[in-house]
């Protein structure tokens, strides 16, 4: 975690999901006093930064690198007036290069009516903030620095790029991409037809089957993938094999009430110290999908732990890995593990991988989702709810999938119901 400056309050870091209501709440009263093309603070909602910043000293900007990290309250180095704009189409011409005027300090650049006016520690972020505004940028300015002896100049030139999605917007390819027009359609949560990883009053959460039926088909989902806690889950009142033939007939029941919904009967089953899976083989047959979790035995080493969940990825019962690494962001660092051998390994036996959406997860993280995907494997969105409550955890993430460049093809619950059973079943049929 990074220090504060000399003389101020360290407030600490706080969870996106504590942060998202106070940035819906300000941004008003924020974008009528900050004099920049967007605010720090929305950005970072925007680009999905985790753990995200407390908004703290002006917008809460800690990564002093960041877009707007150099603007201010009632005064702001970056003025920028008018709509960027395109006379023509140029997609398919060359860039051309845009009136410049350099003074000591100040770079100001014009062109038809847009103007801008910064000075050259702020000029980062104000490019950055424009890139991939839907509602004004349909032309990108792209900044090449050239350092010289004597000094610096900027060239400047016009380009027609793709939109980039706020969630993108992390020098990882993104501005090559656009200029190829090669970006991917991203994740949207409308997308989702899914909702899975929840816990019921049958372990640890706080909902009965029935309620998180209304909840899911109230919010537009198609289907719910019950997942409470295995039996050996005891610190969480993990589900007993005796208990769950009574929960697979109120499962049942739920589902006669509706014939546009769906209750799926899960477990998220626990990882076992030797790489098994909680439960025996028939009683883990007997679930619809199975998300399989390390909860115990954080300390081993590397070469233990990618040895225990690699075993667990050939169950044939498996259908996804659940928060792969165990972080708790803030709280306790990923255990040691192999995520490539974990991948390939995954890809191979058709298990998906999942993006945690608990707000103290979000595990997989998202560079650790593009390096799974390019590996061939298929990312399950879990919200791991303990309650209705919880239902929003999904935007969160929505969110890291849409960084990590997932589109709706790439994630297993945007399938129909059938499908996603399909998925869930294929390796039982070949095992």
């Amino acid at each position: 975690m990074q220090e504060s400056p000399p003389g101020e309050v360290d407030q600490g870091r706080r969870l996106l999901d504590l942060e998202l209501p106070y940035v819906s709440f300000t941004q008003v009263e924020l974008d009528s006093r900050l004099d920049c093309a967007h605010s720090s603070l929305r950005e970072h909602r925007r680009r999905r930064v985790d753990p995200h910043y407390t908004p703290a000293r002006c917008l809460g900007n800690r990564d002093r690198n960041a877009p707007g990290a150099n603007c201010k309250l009632d005064q702001s180095p970056v003025s920028i007036t008018g709509k960027p704009h395109v006379e023509r189409d140029v997609s398919s011409e060359a860039r051309e290069p845009v009136p410049v005027s350099v003074r000591p300090g100040v770079v100001e650049a014009r062109h038809g009516n847009t103007n801008l006016r910064t000075n050259e520690a702020a000029f980062g972020g104000a490019s950055h903030n424009w890139l991939g505004d839907p509602s004004t940028v349909l032309a990108c300015i792209i900044v090449m620095t050239i350092w010289k002896e004597a000094g610096f100049f900027m060239i400047f030139y016009l380009a027609a790029l793709q939109s980039i999605s706020p969630e993108l917007r992390e020098a990882a390819g993104e501005s090559d991409a656009a200029a190829m027009g090669a970006l991917p359609e991203l994740l949207e949560q409308e997308d989702l037809r899914g909702f899975l990883h929840c816990h019921t009053t049958y372990s640890d959460g706080t909902s009965s089957v029935a309620e998180w039926a209304e909840a899911c088909r109230a919010a537009g989902y198609g289907y719910v993938g019950i997942t409470d806690h295995s039996q050996a889950a005891a610190y969480a009142g993990g589900l007993r094999a005796e208990d769950i033939p009574r929960q697979r007939a109120e499962v049942d029941e739920v589902n006669r009430r509706y014939d546009d919904f769906r209750v799926l009967h899960g477990v998220e089953a626990d990882i076992l110290q030797d790489g098994s899976l909680d439960y025996s083989p028939d009683v883990r047959r007997g679930f619809d999908f199975v998300i399989a979790s390390v909860h115990s035995r954080y300390g081993m080493d590397e070469r233990q732990m990618t040895a225990r969940v690699l075993k667990a990825l050939d169950d044939p019962a498996v259908t996804i890995l659940g928060h792969p690494t165990g972080r708790l962001l803030l709280s306790r660092d990923p255990y040691p593990i192999d995520l490539d051998a974990v991948f390939d390994r995954a890809a191979e036996r058709g298990v998906a991988i999942e993006i945690n959406a608990d707000p103290q997860r979000l595990d997989l993280d998202w560079r650790a989702v593009r390096r799974a995907v390019e590996r061939g494997v298929k990312i399950s969105l879990g919200a791991d709810a303990h309650g209705v409550a919880a239902i929003g955890n999904m935007e969160l993430g929505v969110g890291v999938a849409r960084k990590a460049w997932l589109a709706g093809a790439q994630v297993l619950n945007t399938e129909p119901v059938d499908a996603f059973l399909q998925f869930a079943s294929r390796r039982r049929q070949t095992a």
